[in-house]
């Protein structure tokens, strides 16, 4: 009894959650009648229909069967690292590729090496639609030459793991949508200085997520505590969440570049400890001015420190800083450096929560009397 407009406006609100009910649950509306399955059929921009394409799905038979909509490609998941991923399925990833302008998401987990290639062929040509791209390699010998993304103007979100990536910088320059940029399991070979991050940075104006995550057997050059803060910085004016891994003097360089105002969650996990130009940074921050929730976690291998505002019941605004420990004796000793002679913007909280991991190994009795606690936190007892 509804006309064709009503209808499709029902199926709007069916399918507008489609990122969490699933990217094809429009093929429930096409199986209720014949009616219904013309109608989504002839309104695949209307509805912003999406075809998962995976190398365990006939993709050919699907293009030819299924409206031209949307296309997100996933293939391959982790395979044995001494072993090439199985070739089988690679056609029908072949099959997605061909159809570059329909291609608005691809995620390929350690992909053979002949579809790396034909994909770094394709990142080369014109991918309108393109604007999320997520790409984990297992082999470290693998180089990704890519030299630009100038071809995916509304490229949004770039998620890369474990990557030997020589022109990263050639890419964060061309790509300046970007809200989001995960850099994780940066081996050796994929190493780029702060500064040159920092200038990436510089063209990405509407950035709002940067996480930066290099593996632990990455070396860095020495820190000099004489190294003055620069005076010209990079604003990355949207940022609101910053997240890094690896060690102190990469952050301590890397912060000293950069302005971000609405900064709203910064968490560090690190390998060292320099926190000179991390606090000037972190004073820099409006938001982090006034903390009134405070965490410390005894884990097994490391101890970690959150502040937090809560605004609302709901915590809107974390600072997190996360330190490796290799003996368990030493913990207090990295807790004295972090929040001693480096303090962090610790005023007295309205509640502070202390917890252990159950498998932490105690030492003795002394580490947890309330006085070392209290010198810790820098709280009136």
């Amino acid at each position: 009894m509804l006309c064709d407009d009503a209808l499709l406006e029902i199926f709007d609100f069916y399918v507008i959650d489609w990122q969490i009910k699933g990217v094809e649950e429009w093929f429930t509306l096409a199986h209720v009648c014949q009616r219904w399955r013309r109608l989504v059929f002839s309104s695949p921009r209307r509805l912003d229909l999406h075809l998962l394409c995976t190398n365990r799905r006939p993709v050919r038979a699907m293009l030819n069967s299924f409206p031209p909509s949307h296309i997100i490609i996933s293939g391959f998941g982790t395979s044995d690292l001494e072993s090439e991923p199985p070739m089988e399925g690679t056609d029908n990833i072949v099959a997605a590729l061909e159809h570059r302008d329909r291609i608005c998401k691809i995620t390929l987990n350690n992909p053979p090496r002949s579809l790396l290639n034909m994909f770094t062929e394709l990142m080369q040509e014109s991918l309108p639609a393109l604007a999320e791209l997520e790409l984990e390699l297992d082999d470290q010998s693998t180089i990704l030459p890519l030299d630009s993304f100038s071809c995916a103007p509304r490229l949004q979100s770039i998620r890369f793991y474990d990557i030997q990536f020589p022109a990263l910088s050639n890419v964060l320059l061309s790509s300046h949508n970007l809200v989001v940029l995960h850099l994780l399991m940066i081996p050796d070979t994929g190493f780029i200085s702060p500064g040159e991050m920092a200038s990436c940075l510089s063209s990405l104006n509407r950035l709002e997520v940067l996480s930066m995550g290099f593996q632990p057997s990455v070396s860095f050059f020495a820190h000099d505590e004489t190294r003055p803060p620069l005076l010209a910085r990079v604003d990355l004016p949207c940022l609101i969440r910053l997240w890094f891994r690896g060690h102190g003097d990469y952050l301590e360089d890397f912060v000293t570049r950069i302005n971000t105002p609405l900064l709203c969650v910064f968490e560090m996990r690190l390998d060292k400890i320099y926190l000179d130009y991390s606090t000037y940074f972190i004073d820099r921050v409006e938001n982090f001015e006034v903390f009134d929730q405070a965490k410390m976690i005894f884990h097994a291998r490391s101890v970690s420190v959150t502040l937090s505002q809560q605004r609302g019941g709901v915590e809107d605004t974390i600072l997190k800083l996360e330190i490796e420990v290799e003996e368990p004796e030493d913990r207090f000793w990295y807790l004295d450096q972090a929040l001693g002679s480096n303090p962090l913007p610790f005023s007295t909280p309205e509640r502070l929560e202390v917890s252990v991991d159950p498998d932490f190994p105690l030492v003795d009795q002394h580490d947890y009397q309330t006085t070392h606690w209290l010198d810790l936190s820098r709280l009136p007892p």
